[in-house]
């Protein structure tokens, strides 16, 4: 392990395209390869997967980082590997794709500007959400333990709303969810906050609920 900020900058970068990349491909396949009539429920049970990894990564992270200060990465980087063994040994059948064409910034604003501007919020919060969230726990004094399972009560929190918000956007209008979403939690969140160091404790997956939920609602899919 070493401790260099412009290292880990280009190592954060890389491994922000890649996950770009393959977020694109992976829900590119399941609009395609699903019913419009039941796309959000079908991207709802995704994110469930999703998010449930993410939970147990977060809730064992003082574990495994008890084992040494490089298991964490030893894991993260094992993981992703085993998690492309299914897609080379089960057979599988491509999506059809008709001919594409690149879209600008603006055509894809003219489009679905609430999927644009949902997701780049979205993509900001939860930027902030999983950065700045662990660093101030970190400095009211939770240890690494403690830390990982106040993260993993908020990702649980997006988790447990994917399902009703998927469900929710395959009936009614994206524009009408996406500022539901954005606007219902929102009240908890002083109250949550107000707690000091225990934020959690009467708030859990406040963040989570409006922040997750409400990325997902304005996407291109729901939008």
């Amino acid at each position: 392990m070493f401790y260099d900020t412009w290292g880990w900058f280009a190592l954060r970068l890389i491994n922000g395209c890649a996950t770009v990349g393959v977020f694109l491909v992976i829900e590119s396949w399941l609009l395609l390869a699903g019913d419009a009539k039941i796309r959000g429920r079908l991207l709802a049970l995704y994110m469930i997967v999703l998010y449930g990894a993410g939970v147990l990564g977060q809730a064992t992270l003082g574990k495994i980082t008890g084992l040494s200060d490089s298991a964490p990465f030893m894991v993260a980087g094992m993981l992703p590997s085993l998690s492309v063994l299914p897609i080379v040994i089960l057979p599988r059948v491509s999506p059809l794709l008709d001919q594409v064409e690149p879209l600008k910034p603006r055509q894809l604003l003219g489009v679905t500007p609430t999927g644009l501007v949902g997701c780049f919020g979205s993509g900001v919060t939860n930027a902030a959400i999983y950065t700045l969230l662990p660093l101030y726990l970190q400095h009211t004094g939770l240890n690494v333990g403690e830390v990982g399972r106040m993260m993993a009560w908020t990702i649980l929190g997006a988790m447990l709303l994917q399902y009703p918000v998927g469900r929710w956007s395959d009936r009614k209008h994206g524009h009408i969810l996406l500022l539901a979403t954005r606007q219902t939690p929102g009240s908890g969140q002083p109250r949550a906050f107000r707690s000091g160091s225990h934020f959690l404790a009467d708030g859990r997956g406040t963040a989570g609920y409006r922040r997750f939920a409400s990325g997902r609602s304005g996407s291109p899919a729901h939008g």
